[in-house]
């Protein structure tokens, strides 16, 4: 670009491009396991044991190639003045493509851990163990080629050509510049450590005319300690930790009750059980919680079971959703419910020290018949209400599409209101670790996101769960096996606040469907056995694009071989035989279903990774050995 084609320069006009070209769909990953368990008995009653495990993951992305809405003053070395222009500066959309390298992520994820034990038989059928158990992850990302706002807005205000920032794309840009501009570092290490003690005991209690009444209580603590590191901006910023801890105290109890047994079964009664639990974790920084649990099976008849079950339940936020994993602002674009051009808006990340646990209460009734030698099959209704659900908004970029249910919680501001909260973050010393601000000024933001943890969801769900197995022989060495499972959703009801009003979000983009089913067929033949599952995931629809779209179902077949080589009942070591298997998956090459959403840099972008596979058909070779 330059004076003598200024004209080609129009207001308001778009520059087109795909932003996330170049981007993995996937990391590149290698992924290492190593799982160990093992038993000694010194004699009938006393015996030691432990399980361990060994993991290891790396990966490396490709990232898209950074771009950014420049503001472009007039004292820029290269500026174009556009005919009938009499500003001071314009803004122009940029791809760093031919500029500097993308800003690709890499890292690393490993853990470790070994629990030892010993167990004791106790007189009178008793049972005792206890086992200790120590571990120790590590994980890492970073990345080294983010783009410099301060040294690209100084670029962009320089009068000198050899340090000025050519926006144009004619590569005017000095090497050397270009370097210091995309020199920004990211680096996020978390290192943790976990200590548990357990100690149990069960047992019988007494005799009923149904059986023994058996008690089963225990002891455990969990102390855990980490620590979640941070380096952001200029390549010679050290990394800085910050130290965490987390101990949990718990206790728990329960008891096994059976009323009618094999030595008691009456018409009506053939089997009648009782379960009462009761378990009370104490915290060392969210508080303390009890939560009782009881159960009832009763068999009528032989071939059929009624269940019930009721209990309350308790989730702590993890540290990171606490403290986060960093405190700055974002500069995001997020998706325009209207339609048209995204909007751009700035999300905070940081800590929450007000984040309370999540509580739920559950209940569910249902019952199990095995009416013909071949045939079972099951059916559940449960209900479930959650209470403080944890949310976090800094990656949802189609949070504007509900809008309306975060009024008056300050998730969602706008206008002079998102400016000033924003100026309010930056003078607490909160920086801006993405994007740029409009013409560079703070004051020109119009959209502000708080996308920190926080308890804001309540929701009621309701359901119906089902199982089903049929099997039968078809000569000495054949048989076939079919299988049917599915859940439909008979509610899901959601407020995203406490004020707001509860609204059915099933078979909505990101939330859950009402129908979710796999079905499968198994054909055993000696030492071969081939099984082709189904899944079947229900359409949908997606009310974040205008008009709203209905969005298709999604069934995608797998298949999976298995030989079983040698004797598989062997004692010995080498005399065992292998399992070699192919999995299939996605036989068909079903491809996902379009899904009108804007791609983002956390991936997505034309299918709903939440509900489908972009991957297809995909090839699988396994070896096993068993000894």
């Amino acid at each position: 670009m330059t004076q003598a084609n200024a004209g080609s320069l129009a207001a308001g006009t778009i520059n087109r491009c795909d932003e996330l070209a170049n981007q993995d769909l996937m990391p590149e990953q290698n992924y290492d396991s190593v799982n160990s368990t093992g038993r000694f008995e010194f004699n009938d009653w006393l015996s030691v044991f432990y399980d361990g495990f060994y993991s290891k993951r790396n990966f490396y992305r490709q990232s898209a190639y950074s771009n950014a809405r420049l503001t472009v003053p007039q004292t820029n070395a290269f500026f174009v003045r556009p005919a009938g222009f009499t500003g001071t500066s314009y803004t122009l959309d940029y791809n760093f493509r031919d500029d500097v390298p993308t800003n690709d992520s890499f890292g690393s994820a490993e853990s470790w851990q070994i629990t030892p034990g010993v167990r004791a038989k106790l007189p009178h059928d008793w049972e005792a163990e206890a086992l200790f158990g120590y571990g120790k992850t590590n994980d890492f990302s970073g990345s080294y080629h983010g783009i410099n706002n301060a040294a690209l807005n100084a670029a962009l205000a320089s009068s000198d050509p050899a340090t000025a920032f050519d926006p144009y794309g004619l590569g005017r840009t000095s090497e050397t510049l270009l370097a210091t501009i995309a020199n920004q570092i990211f680096l996020a290490p978390t290192n943790g450590r976990l200590k548990t003690y357990e100690a149990r005991l069960n047992g019988p209690l007494f005799t009923l005319p149904g059986g023994a009444v058996k008690l089963a209580t225990g002891y455990e603590r969990q102390d855990f300690t980490v620590a979640l590191g941070s380096a952001r901006g200029a390549p010679t910023n050290p990394i800085t930790f910050r130290h965490f801890g987390r101990k949990v105290d718990s206790v728990y109890g329960e008891l096994y009750i059976p009323i009618f047994g094999a030595d008691n079964a009456m018409p009506g009664f053939e089997r009648l059980e009782l379960n009462a639990a009761v378990r009370h974790d104490k915290y060392s920084d969210v508080g303390s919680t009890t939560n009782p649990k009881f159960g009832i099976n009763w068999q009528p008849v032989r071939w059929a079971k009624l269940r019930a079950s009721y209990g309350t339940s308790f989730r702590a936020p993890t540290i990171p959703e606490i403290y986060g994993n960093s405190n700055n602002i974002f500069g995001q674009s997020y998706q325009n419910p209207a339609g048209g051009a995204p909007l751009q808006g700035y999300a905070l990340s940081g800590p929450n020290l007000d984040l309370k646990p999540e509580t739920a209460t559950t209940w569910s009734i249902g019952a199990d018949f095995d009416t013909l030698p071949n045939l079972r099959f099951g059916i559940t209704y449960w209900d479930v209400k959650y209470e403080n659900q944890v949310l976090a908004n800094l990656s949802n970029l189609t949070i504007l599409g509900n809008e309306a249910e975060y009024a008056g919680t300050d998730i969602i501001l706008r206008g002079a209101a998102a400016a000033a909260r924003v100026q309010e973050l930056l003078a607490q010393g909160v920086a801006l670790a993405g994007g740029s601000f409009p013409r560079g000024d703070p004051a020109n933001v119009t959209l502000f996101v708080d996308g920190r943890s926080q308890n804001l969801g309540v929701s009621v769900t309701r359901g119906i769960d089902f199982t089903g197995t049929w099997n039968t022989r078809l000569g000495a060495k054949d048989a076939l096996t079919v299988n049917i499972s599915g859940t439909y959703l008979t509610k899901y009801n959601v407020a995203v606040t406490p004020a707001a009003p509860l609204v059915d979000r099933r078979n909505v983009i990101f939330n859950p469907l009402k129908l979710k089913a796999r079905a499968s067929v198994t054909w055993d033949h000696g030492p071969f056995s081939a099984r082709v599952l189904a899944t079947h995931v229900g359409g949908y629809r997606n009310n974040l694009s205008r008009p709203v779209q209905s969005v298709k179902s999604y069934t995608p077949v797998d298949l999976t071989l298995n030989w079983k080589v040698g004797d598989q009942q062997a004692d010995g070591f080498f005399e065992k035989g292998l399992v070699l298997g192919l999995e299939v998956r996605n036989m068909f090459d079903i491809a996902p279903p379009y899904v009108n959403l804007a791609p983002n840099g956390n991936g997505g972008g034309g299918y709903d990774a939440t509900a489908s596979d972009p991957i297809g058909r995909l090839f699988a070779v396994s070896v096993r050995k068993s000894f």
